[in-house]
């Protein structure tokens, strides 16, 4: 019971001590103008598991590379010919600041056949040979795919894939008529890898590309309804981001913006029409430090308390009240008048 006698003199006191009627200059008002708030700075950690999309690269990546005739041979020349496959393992991942590394293991058997010809015409048998046939095991090669991922300020990402690194542990090693077709079949592997990394590289470029984001960089600062609490323009005035690394299947990296948020019941009046800021790898410590400048009409005020406490029982001691009606209004001597109406025993 205390605790409601304490709510309704609270109530009675804010009140009656903010019910003077006494006129105030337009002089006076001037000098309750608020400062300029200082900058928001919002830091945010990401984290992002990346084993479920390492699965979706792995499923739609190719686990295969064969000769375009497989199981039959490629003649490149009236001389030479040649087949192969290679098998990859399942990716594994990998990032140090903004350098992606993607690497697999392949397992790969090749063969192949030379002759000597004469004005393009056989004039021998096909001498050949091959590894990883028959009883043989596949030979093992460990392959690494790098991409260096750039952040420009105009909000694009760009990516350098390539083939960096091949680590033969059993290699094969196929000479006929002092022609090696051991690097010439690996250079083969090789060129259809690399046209995975091209394929990666565009795509990424066709993300940059694409018609939602160009309209979101050409958009500017947008007003944005926060459900029924009024509108907020975040003002952006510089955007952040880490770089990336990796912790095991993990990718870490921060987000951030430093700006001047403002909320308002009226959505016009936080329109300012400015540019997007530029994008900078420099990230401030972790954390949020912000001001929230808040220009809010006492109409809609009092529609939101309404909406969110009429009819609403609140239970103090035993003891019932329901809350009927809340006006929310200032005076002119810089003060705010809270009615509050309410049944109950």
């Amino acid at each position: 019971m205390n605790q409601f006698r304490a709510l309704l003199f609270i109530c009675i006191t804010i009140v009656t001590g903010c019910s003077s009627s006494k006129k105030i200059s337009s002089s006076e008002l001037r000098g309750r103008t608020l400062p300029a708030l200082p900058t928001s700075q919002i830091t945010i950690p990401v984290k992002i598991y990346m084993r479920p999309l390492l699965n979706v690269m792995d499923s739609t990546t190719s686990k295969e590379f064969t000769n375009e005739k497989w199981p039959d041979y490629t003649e490149t020349s009236c001389d030479f010919r040649y087949k192969y496959r290679f098998v990859r393992s399942p990716f594994t991942f990998n990032c140090i600041n903004n350098k992606v590394t993607i690497g697999f293991r392949g397992y790969y058997q090749i063969a192949g056949s030379k002759r000597i010809c004469a004005f393009d015409k056989q004039v021998s048998p096909w001498v050949g040979g091959s590894c990883g046939f028959g009883n043989e095991p596949l030979r093992k090669v460990d392959l690494t795919i790098g991409s260096l991922m750039q952040l420009f300020p105009n909000h694009q990402i760009r990516t350098i894939t390539r083939l960096e690194n091949s680590t033969v542990f059993d290699k094969c090693e196929v000479t006929l008529l002092q022609t090696d077709i051991t690097t010439q079949v690996l250079d083969s592997i090789k060129s259809s890898i690399d046209s995975y990394c091209i394929v990666f590289d565009n795509f990424v470029q066709t993300i940059n590309n694409n018609n939602l984001l160009q309209q979101w960089r050409n958009g500017g600062n947008r007003v944005m309804p926060i459900s029924k609490y009024g509108y907020l323009n975040l003002n952006p005035t510089q955007f952040y981001i880490s770089s990336f690394n990796s912790s095991r299947d993990t990718l870490i990296f921060s987000i951030g913006f430093s700006g001047t948020p403002r909320f308002s019941s009226d959505s016009i009046r936080i329109v300012n029409n400015l540019k997007l800021p530029t994008v900078t790898n420099v990230v401030s410590s972790q954390g949020i430090n912000t001001y929230l400048d808040a220009l809010y009409e006492y109409r809609f005020l009092n529609q939101l308390l309404n909406d969110s406490l009429r009819n609403k029982p609140f239970e103090v001691e035993g003891r019932t009240f329901i809350i009927k009606n809340i006006s929310v209004g200032g005076d002119n001597s810089g003060k705010i008048n809270i009615d509050v109406s309410f049944t109950g025993n």
